[in-house]
């Protein structure tokens, strides 16, 4: 519990902090596909760009794309949990005139903090690994876990629905690199803050933008 009020304190400081900016906050639906829950914040000085802070956690997700076309690897029983933190901003191109609009282009980059803890189980009749000992068992435990820090890129758009609320749209391509223990094929590990990497490498890592966040203190 305790954890989870520095993570609020961390997320509402920028807010407190700079009173005469304005203040955003929201919850990104899109993620929840992949049973993650994300909270981010935006504070504004201006039309023109904004600075950005959004945490997270992944809860035992089985997640494999949309299309969910998982290929057998000798894996099953893949979960993925952890925590994530995305900090970074955004530029509104249309905003620099000064003047507020009802929906406004946006292009964004962040620095993603990602916790993975993972389990599965290895069929290793799949593959020629035999444990010595235990000539007859066909099934073994498999985990890893860690902490990587990959940057990521935005693009979308923030529309106005009423004075208040606001609803942000488009697409997050993250960057993950360094990681050398997915379990079994890497289009099947979920990593938490980056989604699923999808089996072009080319396109890796795409995630959608859906989040509908509540103003304070609106832009005149």
């Amino acid at each position: 519990m305790k954890s989870i009020y520095i993570c609020l304190f961390i997320l509402f400081l920028p807010g407190w902090t700079y009173a005469q900016w304005e203040k955003q906050i929201g919850v990104n639906v899109i993620p929840a596909i992949g049973k993650s829950l994300e909270v981010n914040s935006e504070i504004r000085e201006n039309t023109a760009y904004s600075l950005n802070l959004a945490l997270g956690y992944t809860f035992n997700s089985r997640h494999a794309g949309v299309l969910d076309r998982r290929l057998y690897d000798g894996i099953s029983d893949l979960e993925t949990s952890g925590a994530f933190v995305k900090a970074g901003g955004k530029i509104y191109p249309f905003g620099f005139k000064g003047k507020s609009q009802k929906a406004s282009l946006y292009v964004g980059g962040f620095a993603v903090l990602s916790q993975y803890k993972q389990n599965a189980i290895r069929d290793i009749s799949y593959s020629s690994y035999r444990d010595p000992a235990n000539p007859d068992f066909d099934h073994i435990p498999v985990s890893a876990r860690g902490i990587i820090v990959f940057p990521a890129a935005t693009i979308g758009f923030s529309s106005k629905i009423s004075r208040q609320l606001m609803l942000d749209w488009g697409i997050q391509k993250s960057f993950v690199t360094g990681r050398k223990d997915f379990i079994g094929k890497e289009f099947n590990n979920y990593q938490p803050g980056a989604g699923t990497p999808q089996r072009d490498s080319y396109i890796g890592y795409i995630q959608g933008v859906v989040s509908v966040k509540y103003r304070f203190d609106p832009l005149r």
